[in-house]
């Protein structure tokens, strides 16, 4: 009986080394970075675009001004300009050695832009600090916040209310300035999150359509690259 125990016990010893070999052998996932991203979706990408958010004033950019644009996937969304960056964000006096933070956002322009602002921003998220913005009330799972109360309460009809309950978990904060629209995700979105946060900030962007426009506002800005030609 003992030696049917022994060899049964080396069966076991043998088979558990071949499977370790096996899994051993499997080829490693592929992590698909932001670069194939872009590329997948025929969108231009770029390490680092210096002077990208110099014009952007609130949200993420209220929140890190000091922060560069990098890991930039930049192309049009329905004719519209689009970008798709990590803001990093410099270490703080004697945290040196922390790695750089970094903060995933979302930009898409406008073709109209309007003085009144309209946020929609998660309860984690930081209020606005523009005295002049304030909170309307809660929207799905968000706060709304605008410098025109009324004009707010008209953006939140029930087609925004809707669309605030069905954005998806990855978007944190969502917000308008100017001619543009932006999305901050949470840390640590994946490039899935992306194409949905991407989706999320268009829908957003069609329901701004009822801002009053901007009288003389600004020039829409230029791409900083023509997707359809090579890089320098």
């Amino acid at each position: 009986m003992s030696i049917f125990w022994f060899v049964l016990a080396a069966l076991a010893l043998v088979g558990a080394v071949a499977l370790m070999y096996l899994d051993r052998s499997k080829p490693a996932p592929v992590v698909v970075g932001r670069r194939d991203w872009a590329g997948a979706r025929g969108l231009v990408y770029a390490d680092a675009e210096p002077g990208l958010t110099a014009d952007w004033r609130r949200g993420v950019f209220e929140e890190f001004p000091h922060s560069r644009a990098v890991n930039v996937a930049m192309g049009l969304l329905d004719g519209s300009q689009m970008y798709i960056t990590d803001l990093e964000v410099p270490p703080q006096v004697g945290q040196e050695a922390v790695p750089s933070q970094r903060e995933t956002v979302v930009c898409l322009q406008r073709a109209v832009g309007s003085p009144v602002v309209f946020d929609l921003r998660a309860e984690t998220s930081p209020a606005p600090t523009e005295p002049e913005v304030h909170i309307l009330g809660a929207v799905g799972r968000f706060f709304a916040f605008s410098n025109d109360l009324g004009v707010a309460r008209r953006v939140c009809d029930r087609r925004m209310v809707a669309f605030a309950e069905a954005v998806p978990e990855c978007v944190d904060t969502l917000w308008s300035e100017g001619d543009w629209t932006f999305a901050w995700l949470v840390p640590g979105a994946s490039p899935d999150d992306c194409d949905d946060a991407v989706a999320a900030l268009s829908r957003f962007t069609s329901l701004l359509r009822v801002l009053p426009p901007a009288l003389g506002g600004p020039v829409p800005r230029s791409m900083a690259h023509d997707p359809g030609s090579p890089r320098p």
